[in-house]
């Protein structure tokens, strides 16, 4: 996949952020933490499309996990960095898309509640939702645990399936 412009919403440390006619070689410069690591994993994300084991890996080297004692050793990637802000609630969404308006490929995040009706406020749950637009149309919906990670294993369990 050949890009030819970048469009980052709401992802990392960046509220928008616009890469335009793009070659075959770019260069990216910048002072330190400024965000240049965070683009190129805005791009891994778009390539792998709908394969989130390499962003597992990526959040896990960042140390952007939580450890759950009571199921034991188990991870759960702190999907909140991934966020402008580092926070989410139902609506927070990120985006990042190639191309140009007649053809543009891209992967939308975002945090929705579940479906289920909840008596008590406190116990809502959310889910992530990935949807997938271009040549690929889909959409992935996984649950957020009650301290608003993503199961480690469950990504593994799900992408080693396909």
């Amino acid at each position: 996949m050949m890009l030819r412009s970048l469009k980052i919403e709401n992802f990392r440390c960046f509220q928008t952020f616009e890469l335009q006619q793009l070659g075959k070689l770019n260069l990216l410069v910048g002072t330190n933490n400024s965000g240049k690591t965070s683009i190129l994993e805005a791009i891994q994300l778009l390539t792998s499309q709908s394969n989130l084991e390499t962003l597992r890996e990526v959040m896990i080297g960042r140390g952007e996990y939580i450890l759950n004692d009571e199921r034991g050793d188990s991870r759960e990637l702190d999907v909140r960095h991934l966020f402008y802000g580092h926070e989410i609630d139902v609506g927070s969404k990120f985006s990042i898309v190639s191309g140009n308006q007649s053809n543009e490929e891209g992967i939308a995040i975002s945090v929705e509640k579940t479906e289920q009706l909840s008596l008590f406020e406190e116990l809502q749950e959310f889910v992530l939702v990935i949807k997938l637009f271009g040549q690929k149309n889909e959409s992935i919906k996984l649950p957020l645990s009650p301290e608003e990670g993503l199961p480690s294993k469950l990504i593994t369990h799900l992408f080693n399936m396909e």
